[in-house]
């Protein structure tokens, strides 16, 4: 059970790294570029995750519900550290436009 749950927390982190990776490099660019990266990357991310599972329950015998347990708990809290992340960045892109810190 513990193998199939952490296999689920390190998809789910990798794609959680990736997309905190994606958000650094974009946010240097333009909007536009920012939104295509953002929106296609996670379109890609989510699936690769698709993709990686099909082959974990295909090719393992991990245990189905530990590892969308630990896949689906883990993707939620790499999520809310992603928007986290977005709404700081664009809180401190805000104050420097305006000159107020």
């Amino acid at each position: 059970m513990w193998e199939g749950l952490m296999a689920g927390v390190a998809v789910a982190g990798v794609n959680g790294l990736a997309a905190w990776l994606l958000i650094r490099w974009a946010f240097e660019k333009n909007n536009q570029v920012f939104i295509l990266a953002v929106l296609g990357g996670m379109g890609v991310r989510l699936a690769l995750v698709a993709a990686i599972s099909m082959g974990v329950f295909k090719f393992t015998q991990l245990p189905a519900g530990a590892y969308l347990g630990g896949l689906i708990s883990a993707f939620f809290i790499c999520q809310i550290m992603e928007i986290a992340l977005l709404l700081r960045r664009r809180a401190g892109e805000g104050r420097d436009k305006t000159g107020k810190s």
